[in-house]
């Protein structure tokens, strides 16, 4: 720990980690951001499952985590000790908003143009978005087939 330590410090006299006024990384976090974050955003995707494209379609607003939550997944409550006037805090998993508990699975969830659910996920599920109608070089399973002006709401 110690060695590393030193080894540490040397470094950063030698080679200080430099200090930046501009960031690619952020400014891309911030145009996906920008993007993505309207309801009315047309977008394209592909599921893949091992290798096979299943389905392709039109996302309107944006693809979601089924992990995503209104609420915080954990609470911290004060739990009695053996002595009457000494309380331990501990970490515990809190309800979710309609008071069930558990995990979601992982995947992802939409809503198409029509205001029609989309999940996707499981063993093996990936999936390709876009902002803009893409060609696969494998044909979906199912195509769910809309022009653009359905896609966009008829703009």
């Amino acid at each position: 720990m110690n060695i590393t330590d030193a080894t540490v410090k040397k470094l950063n006299a030698g080679q200080p980690i430099p200090q930046y006024s501009y960031s690619q990384e952020r400014e891309n976090l911030i145009r996906r951001h920008n993007l993505f974050n309207s309801p009315e955003k047309a977008t394209y995707i592909a599921l893949v499952s091992y290798g096979k494209v299943m389905e392709t379609g039109v996302v309107k607003g944006k693809v979601s985590s089924l992990n995503s939550l209104l609420t915080n997944p954990k609470q911290i409550v004060p739990v009695k000790s053996g002595r009457s006037d000494y309380y331990e805090y501990v970490v515990v998993e809190s309800p979710d908003i309609d008071g069930s508990y558990g995990d979601n699975p992982k995947g992802i969830f939409w809503f198409d143009p029509q205001g029609h659910y989309h999940e996707w996920g499981g063993e093996g599920a990936t999936y390709e978005l876009s902002d803009s109608p893409f060609t696969l070089t494998t044909p979906p399973v199912i195509n769910v087939n809309m022009s653009q002006k359905e896609a966009t709401g008829g703009k």
